[in-house]
């Protein structure tokens, strides 16, 4: 039996490591035997052990994941036969989601191998999404904000690690690599609309991942759309960087970035092409 002072007194302080709980951790192989609101409170403290000392927690990472499925199983299979109320089970289904999403992406940076990167990145993906998507019908239905922020997060790491996938599919051919571009331009979107309450820098940061995901789509494409897009973001970058470069000019990276945007702006303005119809000059706008 797992001890419920060990379990709550670490669950409290979340980055405190516990020798007891850590042993428990270590010697545990499953946690089927545990109610639901336990298995959520180990793999909780063990994300957040993992963040702050990744150094103990490394060896771990497939077991954690083991005990987060196992989580997920419980709720798939006994949905209607809990007494949690539906927004409980609902709101520890997208963390436990949540949390291997982290787990698998951790994977995905720790191997060599490209088939299994590409793995542990779809699953990374589809693991965010599953978390966002629940989050979004749960701000739906009981107009909680944190249900809001928590979907915008997940789209955008969704974006973000789809972003990733884009490259290591550079090989399999355009079919497969335009799929992915258009996920991630889509979620990133989606984490958009979803966080209305985004930071300047998360702003920021939002625009210099469209641009590059539309420089990715017109390399597919080679259409005045995307070549319209990159423009678009480029030029939001350049505007909003160059405000914070008015309180930062000796910020090394921030003049790189504008840099970055100044020059794919640029580049594509002077690729943007004319076309002709009936005899009249005519500039395709889209």
């Amino acid at each position: 039996m797992i001890k419920d002072k060990v379990l709550n007194d670490n669950y409290a302080s979340l980055k405190y490591i516990n020798s007891k709980f850590m042993e428990l951790i270590n010697t545990k192989n499953t946690l089927c035997n545990c109610d639901l609101i336990t298995i959520k409170k180990i793999t909780k403290v063990a994300m957040n052990i993992e963040k702050e000392h990744p150094e103990i927690m490394d060896h771990l990472i497939d077991k954690i994941i083991s005990f987060n499925n196992e989580g997920l199983v419980m709720i798939e299979r006994n949905y209607k036969t809990y007494s949690y109320t539906d927004k409980n089970l609902r709101t520890i289904e997208a963390h436990l989601h949540g949390h291997n999403a982290t787990l698998l992406y951790k994977l995905s940076k720790s191997t060599n191998n490209i088939e299994e990167t590409k793995e542990f990145l779809e699953d990374t993906v589809n693991s965010e999404i599953k978390a966002a998507k629940i989050s979004e019908c749960l701000f739906a239905e009981y107009q909680q904000i944190e249900f809001k922020e928590y979907s915008a997060v997940h789209y955008k790491l969704a974006a973000s690690r789809a972003n990733k996938l884009i490259t290591k599919y550079a090989e399999e051919g355009k079919k497969r690599k335009l799929e992915f571009v258009k996920k991630a331009y889509g979620l990133l979107k989606k984490s958009v609309d979803m966080n209305i309450a985004r930071t300047y820098e998360q702003e920021i940061m939002d625009e210099h991942l469209a641009m590059i995901l539309s420089i990715k789509l017109h390399e597919i494409k080679r259409d005045n759309n995307s070549k319209n897009k990159i423009i678009r973001h480029a030029q939001n970058v350049i505007d909003k960087e160059k405000l914070v470069y008015n309180y930062s000019p000796d910020d090394v990276e921030l003049k790189r970035r504008i840099k970055r945007a100044q020059d794919n702006k640029a580049k594509y303005i002077k690729k943007k092409k004319t076309f002709y119809k009936k005899g009249e000059k005519l500039r395709i706008r889209r």
